[in-house]
């Protein structure tokens, strides 16, 4: 079975708990935290969904799916949430994905988020690659792939539907150095 948590140098990443409700919602219901994704900011019902199922995937053994709290390890507060999806197991490749509150942005939390999703990706769970994507207009997300060791692959022109306009994404990756 694979760890249910990781670490890294200022944050614990652990699964999801009844318990993290408020801390959730209160950054998952902020626009500007949705500024540059396809969802609307979350209801109280929204958040709950959410946390049921990724309660949910986090008691699967053998998930396609891993959702982790992102949490201090100086305060124990949740600053965010983060995630790694198998998107081809035959290929071993999957996609990670990370937002925090913004109390905690430009703090290099994002940053360390996405290097610890990057070892687990590839330690754990023996994937090949790792990609994301993000708004052409995030340079904050683009900066932290890029500090994550991700390169730039390209741009796909106008391929999200993003409140009502077609918006472009870029996409970076990184594959694994073992064979």
């Amino acid at each position: 079975m694979k760890k249910s948590y990781l670490e890294t140098k200022r944050l614990i990443l652990r699964a999801i708990e009844s318990a993290d409700f408020e801390s959730l919602y209160r950054f998952r219901s902020l626009p500007v935290v949705y500024r540059y994704v396809v969802a609307d900011p979350d209801t109280k019902k929204d958040t709950a969904t959410f946390m049921k199922w990724a309660i949910a995937l986090g008691k699967k053994k053998h998930a396609q799916h891993y959702v982790w709290a992102v949490v201090s390890k100086e305060t124990g507060n949740l600053i965010g949430k983060c995630d790694i999806h198998i998107t081809d197991p035959d290929l071993k490749e999957g996609s990670i994905g990370y937002s925090f509150h913004p109390n905690y942005w430009n703090q290099g939390f994002a940053t360390e988020t996405t290097k610890g999703l990057i070892g687990y990706g590839f330690s754990q769970l023996k994937l090949h690659r790792l990609f994301a994507t993000c708004d052409t207009k995030n340079a904050g997300s683009s900066k932290v792939l890029l500090k994550a060791g991700m390169k730039w692959e390209g741009t796909f022109r106008k391929n999200i539907l993003q409140k009502g306009k077609w918006r472009d994404t870029h996409q970076y990756a990184i594959v694994s150095t073992r064979q």
